[in-house]
Order: C-alpha cells, then sequence, then structure tokens
C-alpha cells in the first residue's frame, strides 16, 4: 500500500549535535551510512556524551556535524558558536572540542568503544520512564555500528508534524526537534499514522527494506533549546496526552515517529516511493 514519498534525508555524524540534509544515501544492515558514526566520549567517566544528560551535554545541541563522504576514514566537521569551526584531520581537535563543551572529551569511532550514555527522564506523567536518570547502552536493538539510541533508522510522516503542530499552537515544532532519519510526505493523510506502520515491512525506492520495528518514545531533548528552537516542554507534555503509543513492551508511552531495522539495504533518494509490503 503506497504511503508517500521520502520529503527529507538527515544524517547526524556525531550523537547529539545538528545534523546534514542529504539527496541521498547509502543505507546499510545497520542504518545511514556514518549516522551517528562518531560521539564524544567523557574522559572523567568513559561515558558517551548525550544531550539526554542537559546537566553535562545540553551545549552539543549547539553544534553541528557534517561528514565528507561513506566511508570510515572520511573527516568530520563540527560547527558551532563564535565561529566555532574544526576537523578531525586535525590533530588538536579533541583539545579543542573540550575547550569549547566545557569538559575533557575525545571523539570515539562508532564500534571502537561500547560505552554507557546517561538519559535523564522529566517528571512528566505519560513517559514510559519518569523522574530519574539512567545509564543506557547505545544502539540497545540494532548492530553496534552507530551511536544510535535503539535503533538503526527513525522515521517521521508529516501527517505527525502537521498534526502536532495543530495541538500544540504555541510550540515549535520543527523536526529538527525530532531527529529523524526519514521524512516520509504523507499527503492528506492526518493524525499520528506512523503507528499505523508498526510491525509491517515498508519498502523504499527500488531496494530498500525496513522493518518498522515499534514506536518512537520520545524524552527530554524534545524539550531543549536547540539552534534558531526555544526550549519547550509543552512540545513533549502534547505527545504525553495525545499520542501515548505502546513502546517496547513497557507500556503506553509518549510517542512521535517509529523505529525501524534494515532488512534489505541500498539506496534512498529525496523523491523515492513508500510503501508498505501486502
Amino acid at each position: 500500500m503506497y504511503i508517500g514519498t521520502v520529503q527529507e534525508l538527515w544524517r547526524y555524524p556525531v550523537k547529539s549535535m545538528g545534523g546534514e540534509t542529504l539527496d541521498a544515501a547509502t543505507v546499510g544492515s545497520g542504518g545511514i551510512d556514518n549516522d551517528r558514526g562518531w560521539a564524544l566520549q567523557e574522559s572523567a567517566t568513559g561515558k558517551v556524551a548525550s544531550a539526554k544528560n542537559p546537566r553535562a551535554f545540553r551545549a552539543l545541541l549547539e553544534y553541528a556535524a557534517t561528514v565528507d563522504g561513506p566511508t570510515a576514514d572520511a573527516t568530520v566537521t563540527i560547527t558551532g558558536p563564535d565561529n566555532f569551526s574544526v576537523q578531525t584531520s586535525d590533530v588538536r581537535h579533541a583539545a579543542r572540542l573540550s575547550d569549547a563543551i566545557g569538559r575533557p572529551v575525545t571523539l570515539a569511532r562508532a564500534g571502537e568503544v561500547d560505552a554507557l550514555y546517561e538519559s535523564e527522564w522529566p517528571d512528566m506523567e505519560g513517559l514510559v520512564i519518569s523522574n530519574m536518570s539512567l545509564d543506557l547502552p547505545v544502539a540497545m536493538s540494532t548492530e553496534k555500528t552507530s551511536f544510535v539510541d535503539l535503533a538503526a533508522i527513525h522515521l517521521l510522516s508529516t501527517a505527525s508534524l502537521h498534526t502536532l503542530a495543530a495541538l500544540a499552537p504555541e510550540s515549535a515544532v520543527d523536526v529538527r526537534r525530532f531527529r529523524p532519519n526519514l521524512v516520509i510526505d504523507t499527503g492528506h493523510a492526518t493524525g499520528f499514522v506512523d503507528a499505523e506502520w508498526v510491525g509491517h515491512d515498508v519498502e523504499i525506492g527500488d531496494s530498500v527494506v525496513l522493518r518498522i520495528s515499534d514506536n518512537a518514545t520520545r524524552c527530554v531533548m524534545t524539550t531543549l533549546a536547540q539552534g534558531s528552537l526555544p526550549q519547550d516542554r509543552n512540545v513533549l507534555k502534547t505527545l504525553a496526552v495525545e499520542n501515548q503509543q505502546e513502546f517496547g513492551g513497557l507500556g503506553r508511552s509518549a510517542c512521535f515517529g517509529v523505529y525501524a531495522e534494515v532488512v534489505t539495504g541500498g539506496s534512498v533518494r529525496v523523491g523515492d516511493e513508500v510503501s508498505t509490503r501486502t
């Protein structure tokens, strides 16, 4: 069944930093090449730096990363406030990033470290976890080839974006808050239609097949200021009221978009058709 087309394609080379839009990407068994391929690792604790621990790493959301290609030795460029710019080819990149973030860090490559990250959950009814902080492993349900939190790929529909914007008219509902890999233009569809895809395989373009594995539970990162977007707890509160879905066998939680694993890899382009397998 036809769902829509790929409207936006995103890659986030460094965990918790802003990403880059692409016209096309290669999808491997672990997701989009070089998506969350790197992360800052805190020297003192060995933990992966994540803005899900905003007391320590909120500043990561002020930075953005791009990568010059799909290969393992690709160069990453990180930019940020006050004209900050550094490339991984710079032998001093770790020292410069440490100075910028305000904590001693190194830049780790996915697959080279098996570290935890700290995740804070606000005190809010409707979250699968509330009012606590947990140390969690990266790539909990997929290959350990990236620093994703859970699954290989995250999809989000335009229908869900438009529905949330209508329910929270005072909030800045922007795709950057939710960090999907694929934004699917679902045309005139309304409501949180992504949830209907869970359990199905979807075909994208000529070759890629994804298995929609679960709803995407949302956390504190959706509420934080990033780029031109202000801090806004109402985004998460609205989802907690209006879009509770089953997540991971843990019960109902505030969700937005869906997670997927890769059945068949290949190339994805903006404009590719997306359909569920019959």
